[in-house]
C-alpha cells in the first residue's frame, strides 16, 4: 500500500489498518460484538475470531436490498470466499 496512492516512493507493508472492514470487526472485539462482554472471550483469540465471524455474518456485502445482501452472504459463507476466511480466522485463532 502506498501512502499516496500511485507513488510507488512511498509503498509500505500492508497492515490490518489498511482494511475498510477494520474499524467494524475492531469494534466488535473491543466489545460491541454480540456476547463480547463475556469475560471468558474478551480481549482473547477466541473473540477475535468471534468478531471476525459476526462481521461476515451480519454486515458485509454491498447489495442495496438488504433482503438480497443477506442471500449473497449466506451464499458466501456457506460456498463463497467468505468460508474460505471463516477457516483461515479460526486457523490462525487456533494457532494462537
Amino acid at each position: 500500500m502506498n501512502d499516496v496512492r500511485g507513488d510507488k516512493s512511498t509503498e509500505r507493508p500492508k497492515v490490518l489498518e489498511d482494511l475498510p472492514v477494520w474499524p467494524s470487526v475492531l469494534r466488535k472485539f473491543e466489545g460491541d460484538a454480540i456476547g463480547s462482554d463475556l469475560t471468558a472471550s474478551s480481549g482473547t483469540s477466541w473473540g477475535a475470531y468471534q468478531a471476525v465471524t459476526e462481521y461476515i455474518s451480519h454486515e458485509s456485502g454491498r447489495a442495496k436490498e438488504p433482503t438480497d445482501a443477506a442471500r449473497k452472504r449466506l451464499e458466501s459463507i456457506y460456498w463463497g470466499q467468505s468460508s474460505e476466511l471463516i477457516t483461515k480466522a479460526h486457523q490462525h485463532a487456533l494457532a494462537i
